[in-house]
Order: structure tokens, then sequence, then C-alpha cells
């Protein structure tokens, strides 16, 4: 059975995201020193389409040419995207044929 691998490379994706600090008491100086910036992640993902409104990754890639787990990052968020490649089906390794033994002339201890 062949398998049909999704024509779409595989990324990686750094980006900016906000977030929510529920609980605790945080004094002026520790809210700028240690919270005031957005939290960096890495998601990765096939590339759907990309332009400067942002970029759309999707986890699964099905034989009729659909997608489903997607996931839509805003182009001002994005920091960096890496190109993993574009999935390739396992080539079956060829049988190593064994190394030919050259007669030295040489006469074995067990002989």
């Amino acid at each position: 059975m062949k398998t049909n691998l999704a024509p779409k490379p595989l990324v990686a994706v750094a980006w900016d995201d906000a977030f929510t600090i529920a609980t605790g008491d945080y004094s002026e100086q520790d809210i700028i020193r240690d919270h005031h910036k957005p939290a960096r992640y890495t998601t990765f993902g096939l590339l759907v389409y990309r332009n400067e409104r942002g970029i759309m990754l999707a986890c699964d890639y099905s034989e009729d040419g659909e997608y489903r787990g997607l996931n839509f990052i805003p182009g001002g968020m994005v920091v960096e995207v890496h190109d993993l490649g574009i999935p390739k089906p396992k080539r079956k390794r060829q049988a190593r044929k064994p190394a030919l033994k050259v007669d030295d002339g040489s006469i074995s201890p067990n002989t």
C-alpha cells in the first residue's frame, strides 16, 4: 500500500503569544522585570498557507487532500519559521552483499 504523504513542508514556527497570570500578588517592579513580555512558543505543523496576515498550520493531512487540526498564528506574532522539509516515504534498504574475501595464500592455523 503506497502512502500519500502531505505535499506541504513541515515547519517549526517560533512565535510570541499573550498570556494570563491568574493567581499571586506582584509588585510593579516584579511585573515589569518578570512578566512584561510575551510567552515564546514553538509550534510544529504542515505549512498550509502563509501571507502578511499570518501562517496557517495543520496537524493532519488525509489521503483525499484535506487538512485538520488547524492552527493560525497572526503574522505580527511570528518570530521565525524553519522549513523542515516535505515528508517523504521511507525507502526500502537494499540488502547488503557480503564483502568478498581475498585469498592471500596464507594458511589458517585451524586448517
